[in-house]
């Protein structure tokens, strides 16, 4: 299946280890486990099973069905005793039929993992934007020394990335300098509230008020005149 690969044990080389620890450690490392349980009785196996549940692995668990005499007793005990309780499983009665569930199953776990990661990108861009704007809410107004400290040191840090070869970086740091500098300019000039104007109209009564001087966007750097265009260009686009 696309995204998803099988290393069987028995094809792994030679190892130090005994067969039971190599098979427990590979289950600790895998992303699925999935678990076929038949007529014979194997304790690899079940160590296996138990320690993926108990890892917390994403667990496919088949069991064959089939009449109690068919099936070693210490099977029957393990799923009664240990499976029933802790996780749901498939029971097949050929092996075409576990095939097609297996396949089945892998896909909707798949997409499940999709959706999931998904949700938690969209979670951490949400985050990431809040932070950035408590971030700026807390300094863009004051005009104490330590704020305004605090805004130059991020023009620092651009010029410290961009010798350091950190474009992208030194790119966000000169991009927000620049945004909070116009805000603060724009506040202190007009006495109006700009912590919510979008980028488009900080740059033109910036320039209606020739609040973008030559002098204010140099004097703290000695990037490029490149990277100070990108920058306006990131914001405004």
């Amino acid at each position: 299946m696309p995204y998803l690969s099988c290393h069987l044990l028995e094809k792994r080389g030679a190892d130090a280890d005994d067969t039971r620890t190599r098979s427990v450690k590979a289950v600790k490392e895998c992303d699925f486990y999935i678990g076929v349980f038949g007529r014979e009785y194997s304790l690899i196996t079940h160590e296996e099973c138990k320690t993926a549940l108990d890892n917390n692995k994403r667990c496919l668990i088949y069991v064959l069905d089939a009449n109690d005499e068919e099936i070693d007793p210490h099977v029957h005990d393990f799923i009664k005793n240990e499976l029933e309780h802790r996780i749901s499983y498939y029971k097949f009665s050929s092996c075409k039929q576990l095939e097609e569930q297996i396949r089945k199953d892998l896909e909707a776990q798949m997409i499940q993992i999709l959706r999931i990661g998904l949700e938690e990108i969209a979670k951490t861009k949400e985050e990431v934007k809040n932070k950035e704007q408590e971030f700026k809410d807390s300094i863009y107004l004051s005009s104490s020394p330590s704020d305004k400290n605090t805004v130059l040191s991020l023009i620092e840090m651009a010029k410290s990335d961009f010798h350091n070869e950190n474009y992208l970086d030194a790119l966000i740091n000169t991009s927000t300098y620049i945004e909070l500098l116009l805000r603060r300019n724009l506040t202190e000039s007009r006495h109006k509230d700009y912590s919510k104007a979008p980028f488009h109209l900080l740059l033109r009564e910036s320039l209606e008020q020739n609040l973008l001087s030559t002098n204010m966007l140099t004097i703290h750097t000695n990037i490029s005149s490149q990277t100070l265009s990108s920058s306006i260009w990131l914001y405004s686009s």
